[in-house]
């Protein structure tokens, strides 16, 4: 899994934690503020987290992919 994320993004920190403590492995992906193309090419629309799962789907909402990342292992 990768999770597209701005440094000082909290609604990312809930998705980081939740996989740290299920000790999931999750590559993190920096995206800078003025990258709007990355965002748009993943999911449509400026917004983060992006997380995109290990089958290549995307996931917006944070809360969300905590429930997924919650669900796994």
């Amino acid at each position: 899994m990768r999770l597209y994320m701005f440094e000082h993004c909290f609604l990312c920190f809930r998705v980081r934690m939740t996989a740290a403590i299920k000790h999931l492995h999750l590559q993190e992906t920096i995206v800078l503020d003025d990258d709007s193309d990355t965002m748009v090419r993943l999911v449509g629309k400026r917004q983060v987290p992006i997380l995109v799962k290990d089958d290549g789907q995307t996931m917006l909402e944070s809360m969300d992919m905590v429930d997924y990342v919650e669900s796994l292992g």
